[in-house]
């Protein structure tokens, strides 16, 4: 139930820490579709690499940012001028202000991404030892990368010897 039922199969609702300069000053919105860049900042004791920001998924839907989900869409603004005027009449201004707030996205601390399975790990490593940053992307336009251009990256961890028969591969669930 739930949040759950958006995501599609193959794929996984991953959070990820946002900040406002990261999320495209917090007009992400649920439903939105999004650039996922990652830059890394070379100056690290473990690696010299110069700082660069990449690339890492393209075309990820958001299924939730702050409070506010595909299930519960933020408020268009009609509804929230007339939750607005509710409010003034009942005198509860700070408790609709910090609903309204929480589904604006203003204080979002997180946002949800449907993520292919084999993305999570990258993203993962990705959020742990670099920046993340969204970038919005009109819903119309579906290009991607072609990664047939790009080399295939090692795998982390390799099957212990003699489990895959010889030419056989990792599947995406392995």
């Amino acid at each position: 139930s739930g949040l759950a039922l958006q995501v599609e199969p193959g794929q996984r609702a991953v959070s990820v820490a946002v900040k406002e300069p990261m999320a495209a000053g917090h007009h992400v919105r649920p439903g939105d579709f999004v650039d996922v860049f990652f830059t890394l900042d070379g100056k690290t004791d473990e690696a010299q690499v110069d700082t660069q920001t990449r690339l890492l998924m393209a075309r990820s839907r958001v299924l939730a940012y702050g409070a506010a989900s595909v299930e519960s869409p933020p408020l268009t603004p009609a509804q929230r001028q007339q939750e607005e005027q509710e409010a003034a009449k009942t005198c509860s201004n700070s408790n609709n202000a910090a609903r309204r707030n929480a589904q604006d996205g203003r204080n979002a601390a997180t946002a949800v991404l449907a993520v292919p399975l084999a993305d999570v790990e990258r993203l993962t490593l990705a959020e742990r030892y670099g920046q993340l940053t969204l970038a919005l992307r009109h819903p119309d336009d579906s290009r991607v990368p072609d990664p047939a251009l790009f080399a295939a990256l090692p795998t982390a961890l390799q099957p212990a010897a003699g489990k895959l028969a010889k030419g056989e591969q990792l599947q995406d669930m392995d």
